[in-house]
């Protein structure tokens, strides 16, 4: 998996970076993320019941960054057959997760879980009474410290055609930017 996120970051840096050094112009604010406080995973005793991919995504806040299809082609995040899959989210040590629009408004909540071998990440979305609303299984094919990403089949009878959803964290974003602008500075 750490082969294929090398590949996905070369195609995205740039337009990452790109939107990263567009912060704040036009009178933009840059993002904020939601309760953005990583936990140090190192000085937090995780409950037995987290298996080592789940471990890789809390006290994190992650960002959608790109949609890419089969061929390597990033699609719009205004395509409607992605649009719904941008936003952020912060995957709980209690099981649960929440996400949020491109512009921090509540989306989603509920359970989350990846599978022992890491290839399936499940959620239950629920609404505020805890009714489930719908689950979602998505294969993964990416996930290291600061990228995650899954796959996703418009048409689930035709697996040669997806599109992978890829994610970063903020905070290796904002280090991205840091790095983009002491650069730019010298």
């Amino acid at each position: 998996m750490n082969s294929y996120l090398r590949s996905i970051a070369v195609l995205t840096t740039a337009a990452t970076l790109a939107a990263c050094s567009s912060m704040g112009s036009k009178k933009e604010t840059p993002v904020e993320p939601v309760n953005a406080q990583p936990q140090p995973q190192a000085q937090v005793q995780l409950p037995s019941h987290i298996n080592p991919y789940e471990s890789l995504m809390l006290g994190k806040t992650w960002v959608t960054i790109a949609a890419v299809d089969q061929d390597k082609k990033q699609i719009s995040a205004t395509d409607k057959r992605v649009s719904n899959y941008f936003g952020f989210a912060q995957y709980g040590v209690n099981g649960q997760f929440i996400m949020y629009t491109p512009d921090q408004k509540p989306k989603m909540q509920g359970d989350w879980s990846f599978s022992e071998d890491g290839k399936v990440r499940t959620l239950i979305a629920k609404d505020a009474a805890g009714k489930v609303l719908f689950e979602r299984k998505v294969e993964n094919v990416g996930l290291n410290n600061d990228m995650y990403a899954y796959r996703i089949y418009p048409n689930a009878k035709n697996k040669k055609k997806y599109i992978d959803i890829v994610h970063q964290t903020v905070e290796s974003l904002q280090r991205a930017q840091a790095a983009q602008a002491a650069q730019q500075a010298q």
